[in-house]
């Protein structure tokens, strides 16, 4: 089993129940930022941790808005993540052109989907541009999101404090 395998065992899903109604609609972009700590950390957030995060990342400005929307301060979801799991590491968004993929050095990349609904759907990518993680756990939800095509790519990068 890989690493990210094992990762994807434990991870929170934007899907589960215990996260609550908005998170289940509307989380999909908070939770891939969350997942990066995670996979970095080779553990995972409990899920009294997730809503801890939410709970700060809902009162601190810019962090996340009304239904899950994040802000310019997004990062600190990441940073947050990395402090909870005991890790001493920083993250932030480094690009979002097509070109910034070749020209900026990041590990990650949360991609914005089309899909059948008006918001689109986020999922997280490696550095290899392989899917690690998709928030929405259809066996959770009862459903299945139709991903139709990228919209846009957000790169993140993360580093030692």
């Amino acid at each position: 089993m890989t690493h990210a395998d094992q990762i994807r065992e434990c991870i929170p899903h934007q899907t589960d129940p215990d996260l609550g109604p908005v998170v289940n609609r509307y989380g999909c972009r908070v939770m891939c930022l969350l997942a990066i700590p995670q996979f970095i950390a080779g553990k995972c957030l409990t899920h009294d941790q997730v809503r801890t995060i939410l709970d700060l990342g809902q009162a601190a400005d810019g962090v996340i808005g009304e239904n899950m929307r994040t802000g310019t301060q997004e990062h600190e979801l990441i940073n947050m993540g990395f402090r909870l799991l005991g890790i001493q590491r920083n993250g932030r968004q480094v690009g979002w052109e097509p070109e910034h993929l070749i020209n900026r050095t990041w590990q990650y990349m949360i991609v914005h989907w089309q899909t059948d609904g008006a918001d689109g759907h986020f999922t997280l990518f490696d550095r290899a541009q392989k899917e690690i993680y998709d928030p929405h756990d259809p066996v959770q939800a009862g459903y299945e999101i139709n991903k139709k095509r990228i919209v846009r790519r957000l790169l993140y990068s993360t580093w030692p404090v």
